[in-house]
C-alpha cells in the first residue's frame, strides 16, 4: 500500500511538472513563491525539476520508458562511437558533471556539459568559451575519456577498464596509476576497481599512503573519486532501464556485465 501511494504521488508530480512547463507564467509565479524558501533551504525539489527534461521527472515511475534523457542525446549517440561506449554512459557522466547544463562551472573550475578544466581544453585546442557549446563540450569530454581509456589498454575486462577510466576522468590518471601501484604493493588486484584500486584511491587522503614512495602524485580526496565512479555507474544502470539503447541501427554499445544490452 505504501509503495502504491508513493507511485501515485510520483505520477501526479510528473503531471504537475508537465502542466507547469506548458504555462510559463505559472513557473514565474512559482519561482517567486519559493524564492524566500530557497535562500534558507536551497532549491525546492519541484523547482529543480522544472529545469530538467520532462522524461527525467517521469523516469522514476515504475515501468516508464522515456524518449530522451536530455536535450543532447543525439550528440551523446554521435560521439559515443568514438569510444565504443553506450551513449547512456556518456549521458550519466554529463549529468554528474553538469546536470545537462552547458553553462555549468564547478567549484574546481571545470566547465560545460562534460566538466572539462580550461587548461585541459586548451591542451586539446579548445578555448574556454567553446566549452559552453554543447557539441564542443561533449566532443572534448569524449577525447579526454578516449585518452584515459587507452591508458588502461592492458586490462581485458572492459567493465573494469571503464571504471578506471571514470576514476581518471575525475582525479587524473596519475592518481589512478598511484592507486594501482599501491594495490600491487599491498597484494590487491591493480586491474580491478571495487575493493582493490578503489580502496587505494580512498586511502590516498591519508599521509601513510600518499607519502608512500610508490605514489608519484601526492594527496587526493579519494572519497570524491569513489563517489563519482559509483554514482555514474549507478545512474548508467538506471538509464539503461528507462532509455532505448540506440537510435541508429548497428551502433555499438557496452552492456554492464550480466545484463542484456537491449534493456
Amino acid at each position: 500500500m505504501k509503495a502504491l501511494r508513493v507511485n501515485i504521488v510520483r505520477a501526479l508530480r510528473a503531471n504537475i511538472v508537465r502542466a507547469l512547463r506548458a504555462t510559463p507564467l505559472l513557473i514565474v509565479l512559482l519561482s517567486a513563491c519559493y524564492s524566500h524558501t530557497e535562500k534558507e533551504k536551497g532549491h525546492s525539489r519541484l523547482t529543480r525539476d522544472l529545469s530538467r527534461p520532462v522524461e527525467a521527472n517521469e523516469a522514476n515511475i515504475p515501468g516508464r520508458k522515456v524518449a530522451r534523457l536530455s536535450p543532447y542525446d543525439d550528440l551523446f549517440r554521435k560521439y559515443a562511437s568514438r569510444l565504443g561506449w553506450d551513449w547512456r554512459l556518456l549521458a550519466s557522466i554529463s549529468y554528474q558533471e553538469s546536470e545537462f547544463k552547458p553553462q555549468a562551472i564547478s567549484r574546481s573550475g571545470a566547465e560545460g556539459l562534460m566538466g572539462i578544466m580550461p587548461a585541459t581544453a586548451r591542451a586539446l585546442g579548445v578555448s574556454q568559451d567553446e566549452l559552453n557549446d554543447p557539441e564542443v563540450g561533449i566532443r572534448t569530454g569524449v577525447e579526454v575519456l578516449r585518452r584515459f581509456h587507452r591508458g588502461f589498454s592492458d586490462i581485458k575486462d572492459e567493465n573494469e577498464r571503464i571504471k578506471l577510466t571514470l576514476a581518471s576522468y575525475n582525479a587524473g590518471i596519475g592518481h589512478v596509476y598511484d592507486a594501482q601501484r599501491l594495490a600491487e604493493k599491498y597484494k590487491l588486484n591493480p586491474n580491478r576497481w571495487d575493493g582493490n584500486v578503489a580502496e587505494c584511491i580512498r586511502r590516498k587522503s591519508e599521509p601513510e599512503y600518499y607519502n608512500d614512495p610508490v605514489c608519484k602524485h601526492g594527496y587526493l580526496r579519494g572519497r570524491e573519486t569513489l563517489d563519482f565512479v559509483h554514482e555514474v555507474m549507478n545512474r548508467y544502470a538506471h538509464y539503461r532501464r528507462i532509455a532505448k539503447p540506440v537510435s541508429a541501427a548497428g551502433m555499438y554499445r557496452t552492456p554492464l556485465r550480466g545484463t542484456s544490452p537491449n534493456k
